[in-house]
């Protein structure tokens, strides 16, 4: 933590000395200085002005993973000096505090990367992630894990297998998009809304079910486009709005059941071409069917 805080006191000192000599001129000056979610340092001048200093210092383990401290103490973890490692176990504490974060882009395009195993003290899983690690074939992502954001897992063609935590809330834009090798998925009951494109380009997607008494409210745009494999799906009671083409060209979904009547399935706001090329003709509810 030292040799963190001695660069900060730098950095800061730096401005400062800048901000004094200013004084004499426009009078800006250093007005504070904060570590943001991601580890970066932000200077904020007198007239409000913010600059980022980019992260500081990070400290490295034994497998040379990468450790930024965050504003609340513990620490986000990137791949570091570990980017070319076929193994990865992220540690659940390092220098005595909780790991709680995978950060932006931690492990992105990590080519090796055949096995990661995230401990139960994290619970951000950054945006991009795990983006393009080619060679993943699966990953077990801990009940800890609340957010899984934006791409976090896109384009990892070699990932076969996901195991989503029951405390995930957030799955974000794109998540898991164009994982081509997915075959299947539980969407965890806390998940109240899955994000835009959430699951598109699955094209071994054949299996999608639902976690007993889902919250979900939303699927928005696109969640399940250009799922070719996917033969049915069960939408829970909960679901009130389904975005544009979320089924577009799922040519293989004959069966769409929904767990409510006929009445409330009417209810449900439908984007434009929500199933534009499904074969399935109808929605079978709990009281009959419905027309698609």
């Amino acid at each position: 933590m030292k040799r963190s805080l001695v660069l900060v006191l730098c950095i800061v000192c730096a401005f400062c000395a800048v901000g004094f000599a200013a004084c004499s001129g426009n009078g800006t000056g250093v007005k504070k200085a904060t570590i943001n979610d991601n580890g970066e340092l932000i200077i904020t001048l007198t007239d409000d002005e913010e600059i980022n200093a980019g992260k500081i210092d990070a400290y490295h383990d034994q497998q040379g993973l990468a450790f930024y401290p965050l504003p609340d103490g513990t620490y986000c973890v990137e791949a570091g000096q570990a980017k070319y490692a076929e193994e990865i176990a992220v540690p659940s504490v390092f220098n005595g505090k909780a790991v709680t974060a995978i950060g932006d882009g931690a492990f992105s395009r990590c080519t090796n990367l055949k096995n990661i195993v995230i401990p139960d003290s994290v619970k951000i899983v950054d945006e991009g992630a795990f983006y393009r690690c080619d060679k993943l074939t699966s990953v077990i992502i801990p009940d800890s894990v609340l957010e899984i954001r934006d791409g976090a897992f896109e384009y990892c063609v070699g990932l076969t297998e996901v195991d989503l935590g029951s405390g995930v809330k957030y799955l974000g834009n794109g998540a898991f998009r164009y994982c081509s090798a997915l075959t299947s998925v539980i969407i965890p009951s806390a998940v109240t809304s899955l994000g835009l494109s959430v699951f598109v380009g699955c094209s071994s997607l054949e299996n999608v079910a639902f976690g007993e008494n889902s919250q979900l409210t939303e699927i928005k745009d696109g969640a399940f486009s250009l799922c070719g494999k996917l033969t049915g799906i069960a939408i829970p009671a909960c679901v009130t709005s389904i975005g544009e083409g979320v089924f577009n060209k799922c040519i293989a979904l004959q069966s769409i059941s929904f767990d409510g009547t006929v009445e409330k399935w009417n209810s449900i706001s439908k984007g434009d071409r929500w199933s534009f090329g499904v074969p399935a003709t109808a929605v079978q509810c709990t009281d009959g069917t419905a027309k698609i």
